[in-house]
């Protein structure tokens, strides 16, 4: 399996009315094969180049999505809030690790909600409503190392 083939399933089930019923196992139902040597995925040392995970997993979005909205989706508050910090999530990684995928990836987002501005960490959120995400991004790369050297002592 290629990867998010799963979830993309589960989507297309759900989109074709399909429902899930919860089952109690007593032990897993799928295992993900994981290598500890190498991230899952990040930039060329990964087992999946970034840009290869985060486009495919929000053209799943887009195309679950009627109108290309995340309106649309018919989301309870706590989903489409998940969903939308899965977006941050991507973003703050492409801005490290691909720039050019950054760009067209926030494209799409602000297509998908209307408006984006990442809500967390607050101090992003601030900061990208004073400078722009990109500009907020720039910024964060110079605290994030800080941040981390602090939660070390």
């Amino acid at each position: 399996m290629h990867i998010y083939e799963d979830d993309d399933l589960l989507v297309r089930i759900a989109a074709a009315g399909g429902g899930f019923r919860f089952v109690p196992s007593s032990g897993p139902v799928l295992f993900y094969r994981m290598f500890p040597d190498q991230p899952r995925w990040g930039d060329e040392s990964a087992r999946y180049r970034l840009k290869d995970v985060a486009k495919p997993w929000l053209g799943m979005v887009l195309r679950t999505a009627s109108n290309g909205r995340i309106d649309s989706c018919g989301l309870a508050t706590e989903d489409r809030e998940d969903l939308i910090a899965d977006c941050t999530m991507f973003l703050r990684n492409l801005y490290r690790h691909d720039r050019a995928t950054f760009h067209e990836y926030l494209a799409l987002v602000r297509r998908f909600v209307p408006g984006y501005t990442p809500k967390k960490p607050v101090y992003l959120w601030l900061m990208a409503k004073c400078l722009g995400y990109e500009r907020a991004e720039a910024v964060a790369g110079f605290i994030r190392p800080i941040k981390q050297r602090l939660r070390k002592t």
